[in-house]
């Protein structure tokens, strides 16, 4: 390998265990375009009753990513939001969720500030989503903030807890508009896990209680899904994981939660079985790997296809 081609390699974004996490609440893959059409132009993906508008680029944009999950039409449908739709601050947000994963820094602080600027736009016609969205524009200046591109985790711990208390101030301020909108409680309970699985201080039981007044059900039960992976729960885990497939049965990433479920699972029960059910979805996911992150990829070829394929070689003497 030429010296330029180990400089280029080694500056290519690299996914870590925390970034993987923290767009966690954002990212779904399934491929192409199954599902998304079938919504009507502007529908609300959060409420069933008592619908807001949300622009149609945006709407799409999020089904894409939950629910259908393809990344790259995804990250496209994002920027026609930010394009056709300036007023609304949900398109913002998943470009920086993107961007994030991607380690496109520069994007994260741009996202955030365009959050922040849709968002109080919007305070003044609907209050609730202008305030949750001013919360989820300040948790991305906090995540930029932490971040390689920004002051680091350590220097930049500080800020980033003072921004996580105006996070909390306008998630607060949506609450006491209406404590039971879906759409507040999800975004409140996604960023419940993420501070959870990076802050000794994240409340995980305060999250399960408000995804379960979330909604769309296919996010919420993904998330409860890693959450009771977090907590060993593999029954429960496999439960909610399950629930969500069946909402979004081509879904990648839910192939991928799954496999890592079973892994954790068969590992620790020395189960060949249930570490061979592991092995056959992550390659079931490798096999869609045009919609995914590469870093996912790279990080899922490199460490966990290796890892359960190995305990299966142990288990088999």
């Amino acid at each position: 390998m030429s010296a330029d081609r180990a400089r280029k390699r080694s500056t290519r974004p690299r996914l870590s265990r925390s970034r993987s996490r923290s767009v966690a609440w954002l990212a779904g893959a399934i491929g192409l375009f199954w599902g998304w059409g079938a919504w009507p132009a502007g529908a609300d993906p959060f409420r069933s009753q008592n619908p807001r508008p949300v622009g149609d680029r945006a709407e799409a944009a999020f089904v894409m990513l939950f629910k259908n999950g393809n990344y790259p039409v995804a990250r496209r449908l994002a920027q026609e939001a930010i394009a056709q739709e300036p007023q609304e601050p949900l398109g913002y947000a998943l470009a920086g969720a993107l961007a994030y994963l991607d380690g496109q820094w520069d994007q994260v602080q741009t996202a955030a500030n365009q959050t922040l600027t849709a968002a109080n736009t919007l305070k003044t016609t609907d209050a609730l989503r202008g305030n949750l969205y001013i919360g989820v524009g300040h948790f991305l200046e906090g995540a930029f903030i932490v971040s390689e591109g920004g002051r680091g985790p350590l220097q930049g711990a500080p800020e980033a807890l003072a921004k996580l208390s105006q996070v909390n101030e306008a998630l607060d301020a949506a609450a006491a508009i209406s404590p039971n909108d879906p759409e507040l409680n999800l975004i409140r309970g996604s960023l419940d896990v993420l501070l959870a699985d990076n802050l000794p201080f994240g409340n995980v039981d305060g999250a399960v209680n408000s995804l379960q007044r979330g909604s769309p059900d296919y996010v919420v039960d993904r998330l409860l899904a890693a959450i009771y992976r977090r907590r060993k729960n593999f029954s429960q885990a496999i439960a909610s994981v399950d629930r969500a497939l069946a909402k979004s049965p081509q879904n990648p990433d839910l192939w991928h939660l799954k496999g890592q479920i079973l892994y954790e699972q068969g590992r620790s029960s020395q189960n060949l079985d249930l570490l061979k059910q592991s092995e056959a979805l992550f390659l079931q996911v490798l096999a869609q790997r045009e919609q995914m992150p590469r870093a996912v990829i790279r990080h899922l070829e490199k460490n966990e296809l290796r890892r359960v394929q190995r305990e299966i070689r142990n288990l088999r003497g």
